[in-house]
């Protein structure tokens, strides 16, 4: 935009969206339903149609610039945000001869040499073939799956202060903060039984950081010090199960492949009070670096010696306090942490005004 009061501004925009690559089947059983979650979970599914198509994309977001100079102070300001809503991909199990496991649990089926197809067996078990050929890859689902979809937030901040103390000499002050959540979930396409395995997440990340750069720099001689801080909060929720497919969706109705896409109840045989898992993790990582290059007055100043030393101090903690639906009397804790020095140096060497070379 025109420059205003001293301002410059810059405003930015996207939008990006797309229909699906695979085709569902549609079932009135599936529309206008709400799929059952976790009541520990952050978020719960919408009411709505859960038998579109695969693999759509709708995404949208901008972003504001402002940036001005107050004499020798300069100030950048940034604020970005983003959204998008991306369906799942096209669920898939391949069949196996591996007879009596969970890619064949029957054993003895023959298995075509082509695809794509769907294979019956005399128990009324269903299962999926498909060769792995990305040109023969199916576009179209046999039966109504169930189409979730994962939805992606992030918005940030970005706050740089610049001060030209002098003509050698420049500090720096970058800030940074950004929150980011992704939650949703997929299921599985009936490939081995009259059930469905389905898994969901919710992820919640809070980062900030702040970093402070002292510049110096002639013509032959160039130094940087700084200093970081980086912390994140992260909470990680995950959820799975399986679906029956019943035709009516009724718990103790009888369930038979094919009949009718997956509904609630939505269990776990090994897990009776669900899958549900919850856990957090802190960040904080410090760090304090020093750079120096330096051009002695020989070679024409074709000659460059770069060195550098960098101190990190990083520790990252985790618990975990529900497990398999249960809250754990006792949450689970583990710590990481590590203190490093790490040095550089660099040799550069200019032969000519094209030729480069350098060891580092």
């Amino acid at each position: 935009l025109p420059e205003l009061a001293g301002f410059r501004i810059q405003l930015s925009g996207m939008f990006r969206q797309r229909g699906g690559y695979f085709k569902n089947v549609r079932s009135a059983a599936l529309q206008d339903i709400t799929p059952v979650s976790s009541p520990y979970s952050s978020f719960q599914w919408k009411r709505g149609d859960y038998d579109k198509d695969f693999r759509k994309l709708k995404t949208y977001g901008g972003r504001i610039a402002v940036d001005r100079d107050f004499g020798d102070l300069n100030l950048f300001y940034a604020y970005d945000n983003t959204w998008a809503k991306d369906d799942q991909a096209f669920p898939q199990i391949l069949v196996s001869e591996k007879g009596g496991t969970i890619e064949n649990p029957n054993g003895g089926i023959t298995i075509p040499v082509s695809g794509p197809s769907t294979i019956f067996t005399t128990d009324g078990r269903q299962y999926q073939q498909f060769p792995l050929d990305l040109d023969n890859y199916p576009r179209r689902a046999p039966f109504s799956i169930p189409s979730l979809y994962f939805i992606t937030k992030s918005w940030g901040h970005v706050l740089n202060l610049t001060y030209n103390v002098n003509d050698e000499t420049v500090l720096k002050s970058i800030t940074g903060y950004r929150r980011s959540t992704n939650y949703g979930g997929a299921v599985t396409s009936l490939g081995t039984s009259p059930v469905q395995a389905w898994a969901s997440n919710y992820l919640d990340s809070k980062v900030f950081s702040q970093e402070f750069q002292a510049i110096y720099a002639t013509s032959s001689f160039n130094v940087t010090l700084g200093l970081i801080y980086f912390h994140e909060d992260v909470r990680d929720e995950r959820d799975s199960g399986f679906s029956t497919n019943c035709p009516a969706g009724i718990p103790g109705a009888p369930c038979t492949p094919g009949a009718g896409p997956s509904r609630a109840p939505y269990y776990s045989p090994f897990a009776p009070n669900g899958g549900f898992i919850r856990q957090f993790s802190k960040t904080n990582a410090y760090a304090a670096y020093g750079q120096a290059s330096w051009t002695p007055p020989i070679f024409d100043d074709r000659l460059e010696l770069t060195g550098g030393l960098r101190y990190s101090d990083d520790t990252k903690r985790a618990r975990r306090d529900i497990f398999n639906g249960v809250v754990l009397p006792a949450q689970l804790r583990n710590e990481a942490s590590e203190k490093r020095v790490d040095p550089a140096a660099m040799v550069k060497f200019k032969w000519t005004e094209d030729i480069n070379t350098y060891f580092r």
